[in-house]
């Protein structure tokens, strides 16, 4: 269970906002409910009149960007385009973790205000 005031709640938040006008979007981080495969994903973004997953969502920073990308990596196929959201100083580290985990995944990043405050999150 991830806390309302933590930065990846923030960042959750933050991409809702940005696009629950488009697709259904299903936030795992208070509750694991919403699966794809065997995997709880972060976020799952679902097509609104197809109930199809489109976008998993994982929102990770520091240490823990390897071990979700060997997660992925290990899963069997998904169904869904996979996009991992960093801090934007990690971009280029989660890209070149990609690369040597050999995850097939797409990448955004986010951006903090001096007070924590989510200012941007950047799908690439």
């Amino acid at each position: 269970m991830v806390e309302n005031s933590t930065e990846q709640f923030k960042v959750a938040q933050k991409i809702k906002e940005q696009f629950q006008s488009r697709f259904e979007v299903l936030i795992n981080l208070d509750t694991e409910e919403h699966f794809i495969g065997t995997m709880f994903p972060d976020m799952v973004f679902v097509d609104k009149k197809t109930k199809t997953p489109l976008f998993i969502i994982e929102i990770k920073k520091n240490g823990r960007i390897a071990a979700c990308m060997n997660a992925w990596k290990a899963a069997t196929k998904i169904p869904a385009t996979l996009y991992i959201i960093v801090p934007q100083l990690e971009l280029q580290n989660a890209k070149s973790i990609a690369t040597v985990t050999g995850v097939n995944a797409r990448f955004g990043y986010y951006t903090l205000d001096k007070n924590g405050d989510v200012l941007a999150v950047t799908f690439e």
